[in-house]
């Protein structure tokens, strides 16, 4: 209001001295005409005009010197906030320090009363800071695994962690690029809090949190939980820059949905509904148009299909010659005959899959996850496998001629009359009882990698 109110009197000001200075030349009164007489020449009357530009002179400066004072004292202001809350920071930290390493807070019981210290010295020193600052404290609770859900037993703890956020300003706070997974909130104020990239996957939050609608939706993407009464929930929806990594957006209608720089990974796209104001990434354009069939599986050439969820599918004639394969989700789908020549196959999921007759002479595979694949008659030439687990997989007759076999977990694999490289290029397998070798073939003795720890919670 006040702002408002001193444009309109710069405004009325502006106008009244037009307007003087208008009618100033048909009056002479106003130093605009008419002239006095000296001895040798007529000089202008010292008139309106003249004294008007003495007073206009000295209130442009006062107005520039005030404007400047009242800049440099909310500068300053600004500046003092923030080293105290910088202050306040820093404090806090290092209390919630001590009280971690000098009063156990992380081995402390339920009631103890270290947490109600901790808990109000939290939620007073987020009342205090600005959206960065609350930020960096909820970084800090997070790696201090206070605020994350305990293990427990009993399903009555569920959403239990050693500091309550319930009733806690986040209000605004700066909690992008985080990995939310485990943490638990209840009863926190997360209205106007940017989530962007974050990961919300895992993690534990109620009805009584305020959150905005966007988030909200995105949690529940992220968690599998169908918020959709109806199928078009998300048209129109704001999803810029969100992270969906690892939910579900099957059978939906995303006509409208703006998802720009939004993450996608491993996302499932199949049976989605988009119209041209539908936004997304070039990338996961892609995507959506190979898991809808719009892209025929013979034109993947050199694809990047990276972090790409390609479950449950079909893949008639695949040719995925040069294509970028890493993280991506290949698990139950069909790939018969498909040809993988110089693939990057990086953590690839496969698991389940049918490959038969397959190609992968060649291709880049490291970390491959295909327990109880089917992959018989396929190719692995000229190849260094390193690093993958292919319990329980079908190898009958699998080629791995001028390959390098190097901690593979060949639990229960069959490679009946497979043709595997010369015993120099086998290296730190592991196997069982039920591992099916070739007619002739001495496997090498099953060396306990870090494979065993890797597999361990399969």
């Amino acid at each position: 209001m006040r702002t408002f109110l001193k444009i309109a009197a710069l405004l009325l000001s502006l106008a009244i001295l037009s307007v003087l200075v208008w009618q100033g030349y048909e009056a002479s009164w106003t130093g605009f005409q008419g002239y006095q007489k000296t001895k040798d020449e007529y000089v202008p009357k010292k008139m309106l005009w003249d004294w008007l530009q003495l007073l206009v002179i000295p209130t442009v400066l006062a107005l520039a010197a005030f404007f400047l004072n009242r800049i440099q004292k909310e500068t300053e202001t600004r500046q003092t906030l923030n080293q105290q809350q910088e202050t306040a920071l820093q404090t806090y930290l290092t209390q919630m320090s001590e009280l971690m390493l000098k009063e156990k807070l992380r081995e402390s019981k339920e009631d103890a009363e270290v947490r109600t210290i901790a808990r109000a010295r939290t939620l007073s020193a987020l009342r205090e800071m600005d959206g960065k600052r609350k930020g960096v404290i909820v970084r800090f609770l997070i790696e201090a695994k206070l605020i994350t859900l305990l293990p427990s037993e009993d399903i009555k703890d569920r959403g239990f962690s050693i500091i309550d956020l319930d009733g806690a300003d986040l209000i605004g706070a700066d909690l992008t690029h985080f990995d939310f997974n485990g943490t638990v909130f209840y009863g926190t104020n997360l209205l106007g809090a940017d989530f962007r990239y974050s990961q919300l996957k895992g993690a534990e939050y109620f009805e009584s949190v305020k959150v905005d609608e966007k988030w909200d939706l995105v949690w529940k993407i992220s968690n599998s939980i169908s918020p959709f009464r109806e199928n078009d929930a998300l048209c129109g929806k704001d999803l810029r820059e969100a992270n969906l990594c690892g939910g579900s957006l099957k059978g939906l209608d995303l006509s409208g949905t703006d998802l720009r720089g939004a993450d996608l990974s491993l996302v499932n796209l199949a049976g989605t509904r988009v119209n041209r104001f539908t936004r997304m990434d070039k990338k996961w354009w892609f995507v959506w148009k190979v898991m809808n069939e719009e892209i025929p599986a013979k034109h993947l050439k050199g694809a990047d299909l990276r972090s790409a969820f390609l479950r449950y599918h079909y893949f008639a004639d695949a040719n995925l010659q040069n294509a970028d394969l890493s993280n991506a989700d290949l698990s139950s789908s069909q790939f018969p005959s498909a040809d993988f020549t110089q693939a990057k196959l990086h953590f690839t999921v496969m698991e389940d899959s049918d490959l038969k007759g397959a190609t992968f002479d060649m291709a880049s595979t490291i970390g491959i996850k295909a327990k109880g694949a089917q992959l018989p008659a396929s190719k692995w030439r000229n190849i260094w496998l390193w690093d993958c687990d292919f319990r329980g997989a079908n190898l009958q007759e699998a080629d791995f001629n001028g390959s390098t076999l190097e901690d593979l977990n060949l639990s229960g694999a069959d490679l009946s009359g497979a043709k595997l490289p010369d015993v120099k290029d086998v290296k730190n397998l592991t196997w069982d009882s039920d591992t099916k070798w070739p007619n002739g073939f001495v496997p090498p003795k099953s060396v306990p990698t870090h494979l065993d720890r890797l597999f361990e919670s399969d």
